[in-house]
């Protein structure tokens, strides 16, 4: 049986996948990226999924579904197009387009974005196994960002103690910027407290950086590309492949428009972007400040973990100024790792070290490159031997503390 870690957020899904005992592999689109976007365009007589889907949004966006995650668990349509499905179905066909190039039997841990309860979390490994994916474990991508960033041997003072910390989960897609505060003890962490900011969601960046460049069009040409509708779908388009990235605007490219008499190719940088973007980064600055005292019920300040979709422009520059003040580690882990967390996890509950189901808390690996758990997670309750299996069919079987292994180091 094949082991396989999908995790998921409004903007995309990843998946890596092993063999037991054998060598991790990401699962690729077919140019070879890591990155599935989740995004569905009616083509035809037929359903558009993945690199097409994308294609199709930057010919016509208005044609394509997406960002439709947070309708999970709710009775919510979404309709583009020709297209009118809820978000169940609309997941269930987006993970049948990657279940194309994963081995056929699979268990799967699968992350899930914060803003996720336990209904719509159901929902989603429902869908998933329709999907052709065996659900073992469902987990808030945010712990497994947080066993991954615990996991990095040189985070300056990141080391595992008995006293109550929190740690500050950062995670963002288009439907809003998640905030997750985990309570660790030891090794072992437990979601507390989750808010997600709506009003700084990945289209709200997108708007910011593509105004910006607008701006900079119109210094340099006197020309507003937003007011003829080729180079507004130009300007569209390039803002969209670098938000797209793996880390959002991480390396701008060069942008070209033009029309009847005029023609504007520049490239912005790094500071150009970070500075049309900074009263966003102000207002999260002062959103977290406002919400430490929260963090403050969890525990000593612990550390802050910004996840791939989260380092929007500057605000790993908040986070490290932030961390600082509070001497706490600021962690910035690869983009795989929160894959290789779950893939550990779901290895020892086909173990039966720790029960399968629906988890809130987890201890973490040491080593998320390795398909195993450390000793200190090994210890679990004489109840763990009576680990559930199987996938769970409705709420009422889903185990919601799942975890059974020992807090602690």
């Amino acid at each position: 049986m094949h082991e396989a870690a999908l995790e998921l957020d409004g903007n995309r899904a990843r998946v890596r996948w092993a063999a037991p005992g054998q060598v991790v592999l990401p699962v690729l689109t077919a140019s070879g990226k890591e990155s599935w976007p989740l995004l569905l365009a009616g083509g035809g007589r037929g359903l558009l999924t993945d690199e097409e889907a994308l294609e199709a949004s930057r010919a016509q966006p208005e044609l394509v579904l997406g960002n439709f995650l947070h309708g999970l668990g709710t009775n919510r349509h979404f309709s583009a197009g020709s297209l009118s499905l809820d978000a169940a179905e609309a997941l269930r066909h987006s993970l049948l387009a990657i279940k194309r190039r994963q081995p056929p039997l699979v268990e799967t841990a699968m992350g899930y974005p914060a803003y996720l309860d336990e209904t719509a979390a159901t929902e989603a490994a429902r869908a998933a196994d329709l999907a052709g994916w065996r659900v073992q474990i469902a987990v808030p991508s945010a712990l497994a960002w947080w066993a991954a960033a615990r996991a990095m041997p040189d985070l300056a003072g990141n080391r595992a103690t008995m006293r109550r910390r929190w740690w500050l989960v950062v995670e963002a897609d288009n439907h809003g910027m998640s905030l997750t505060g985990i309570r660790v003890e030891g090794d072992h962490g437990v979601v507390g407290i989750r808010k997600t900011l709506r009003q700084l969601s990945g289209k709200t960046w997108f708007n910011r950086v593509q105004a910006g460049l607008a701006d900079a069009v119109i210094r340099r040409c006197r020309r507003d590309p937003r007011a003829l509708a080729e180079s507004s779908n130009t300007l569209a388009a390039r803002v969209g492949e670098m938000a797209a990235q793996e880390v959002p605007y991480r390396n701008p490219d060069w942008i070209e428009l033009g029309g009847v008499g005029w023609n504007c190719r520049l490239k912005p940088t790094g500071d150009d972007i970070a500075a049309w973007c900074g009263s966003l980064v102000a207002q999260l600055a002062g959103e977290v400040e406002t919400w430490k005292s929260r963090l403050d019920e969890l525990g000593a300040p612990g550390g802050v973990v910004l996840a791939p979709g989260a380092r929007l422009p500057a605000v790993d520059l908040w986070a490290r100024v932030w961390c600082g003040q509070l001497g706490i580690p600021l962690a910035q882990p690869a983009d795989h790792v929160g894959c290789d967390v779950l893939l550990a996890w779901l290895q020892s509950s086909r173990q039966g070290k720790v029960a399968a189901g629906l988890w809130q808390q987890a201890s973490a690996p040491f080593t998320p490159a390795q398909v195993s758990l450390p000793e200190a997670a090994r210890e679990t309750e004489a109840e763990a031997s009576a680990n559930r299996r199987g996938y769970f069919e409705d709420i009422s079987d889903l185990n919601l503390t799942g975890y059974t292994g020992k807090a602690g180091s």
